[in-house]
């Protein structure tokens, strides 16, 4: 279930989140960064509406209208990442409602990637025209196929392209689309920032122990240097990505009494070994529900009321 984030500080969300997912290239949010600033200051409605991408190995911040316009870079991004490869990426639709100091304020709304690329490949509509800014400061108007065909001579004839503005043939059609959009994602149920990126944390250490356990379990025979130990090698990602606590809650998720965490001798990285006599058929340790949550699942008769607490 995707949930939306209402009133949350945008930059700060989106950097949090990001730290649970990429572990390359995090300096792909400082143009991020820069992007958000620039749209929550701007006085264009367009610019209020993003899509934000996290990958393993960068960022993305786009346009949410230049996404559902076929053939941008924007486009052809969103369909790259869900065609080409199998990186999990973390994708969020950003609406921009304003400022506080340097705080960037707004809601944030949970996307699933691989269904929201197949959707926007959908939606999307053709380019029909390019608005071009020449380096000399004045605009002018092409069709776009003549844009393709002929970039080479228009610049020859007006000067080096500044930047570049495309549309489709109606921009009520494009509006139409984007507004759907926005109806659709207001139908989400509201959740809570901090808990949804505590959940990011648990399914990051989640995945790693899941794979430990099935490099452990996979080897006939020990098969550390000395052949006395079961070995597999945490992923840098992870390491790149963990803090200390979700390092402890990996070693405590995996079931083995005889298991350590250990660098090897002319090996990079860190490796979990077990002892070769341990039982290596036991499955992952679950993770025992917070007192708060047992407290939310229980019947309502055997919780106390506010109210009798406040009188105790």
């Amino acid at each position: 279930m995707m949930d939306k984030f209402e009133h949350v500080d945008v930059l700060a969300s989106l950097e949090a989140i990001m730290h649970q997912n990429t572990a390359h290239y995090q300096s792909d949010f400082e143009i991020d960064k820069d992007i958000i600033r620039r749209s929550a200051a701007s006085q264009d409605p367009e610019d209020k509406n993003l899509l934000w991408m996290s990958r393993p190995a960068g960022t993305y911040c786009f346009r949410e209208r230049d996404v559902f316009l076929q053939g941008t870079y924007a486009t052809n991004t969103w369909r790259f990442y869900g065609e080409q490869t199998r990186d999990k990426v973390l994708a969020y639709a950003v609406e921009l409602t304003g400022t506080k100091g340097d705080t960037v304020r707004g809601n944030l709304y949970e996307l699933d990637y691989q269904e929201y690329f197949a959707h926007v490949l959908k939606e999307a509509l053709p380019i029909a025209y390019a608005r071009l800014t020449f380096a000399d400061g004045h605009d002018r108007d092409f069709y776009y196929d003549e844009y393709k065909a002929k970039r080479s001579r228009i610049e020859y004839d007006h000067g080096s392209i500044k930047s570049a503005a495309f549309s489709p043939r109606s921009d009520g059609e494009l509006q139409g689309v984007l507004e759907r959009e926005h109806r659709e994602r207001e139908k989400l149920p509201s959740g809570n920032i901090k808990d949804h990126i505590r959940q990011l944390s648990d399914q990051k250490v989640l995945a790693e122990a899941q794979r430990l356990l099935a490099e452990l379990q996979k080897s006939p025979e020990p098969n550390s240097p000395n052949q006395i130990h079961f070995m597999a090698q945490i992923s840098q990602e992870f390491l790149l990505l963990a803090d200390s606590r979700e390092q402890e809650r990996l070693s405590n998720m995996l079931p083995y009494k005889s298991m350590f965490f250990s660098g090897l001798k002319d090996q990079q990285g860190l490796f979990a070994l077990i002892s070769k006599n341990e039982n290596r058929s036991k499955p992952l340790r679950q993770k025992k529900p917070s007192v708060k949550k047992q407290l939310k699942a229980a019947p309502s008769a055997s919780r106390p009321h506010k109210k009798q607490e406040m009188d105790r």
